[in-house]
């Protein structure tokens, strides 16, 4: 696995205000291509996929420990996804069912705000690629 240790300042990473030391990095998209996971891939590679040619977007999967900052996002967007269900009866079967919550009658989807998702959280993020010169040294 791969790791963020530190965050290069002025990188593009660093200008996104994403990255955090710790976060895994699980995959890698380059420009509309396929997403590569990169589990077993070395090193340098990886850098390479991610460095590419400068002006080329690339986006980027990571993990990491799901915090009090992630559980306020997924409740806000939970929230939102709620009081539109509720304002529009063909999205809310739509919820219930993917949910498991489609009992008739029922019309309660509170339960969504209390769900843990997990330990983990993901985060997607996309990037345009600048010259290595200005911020890598591998």
């Amino acid at each position: 696995h791969m790791y963020v240790k530190n965050v290069v300042p002025f990188s593009p990473a660093a200008k996104s205000r994403v990255f955090r030391p710790g976060d895994r990095l699980l995959a890698i998209r380059c420009m509309q291509g396929d997403l590569i996971p990169i589990r077993m891939w070395p090193m340098r590679n990886v850098l390479e996929l991610i460095v590419g040619e400068p002006g080329e977007a690339v986006e980027l999967i990571l993990q990491r420990p799901w915090t009090d900052e992630a559980q306020a996002r997924e409740t806000h967007k939970t929230k939102r996804m709620i009081e539109y269900a509720l304002s529009n009866p063909s999205a809310q079967k739509g919820l219930r069912a993917s949910t498991g919550q489609d009992a008739p009658g029922d019309t309660s989807l509170e339960h969504l705000l209390t769900e843990s998702p997990g330990q983990m959280e993901t985060v997607r993020v996309c990037l345009i690629r600048q010259p290595r010169s200005a911020y890598v040294n591998y």
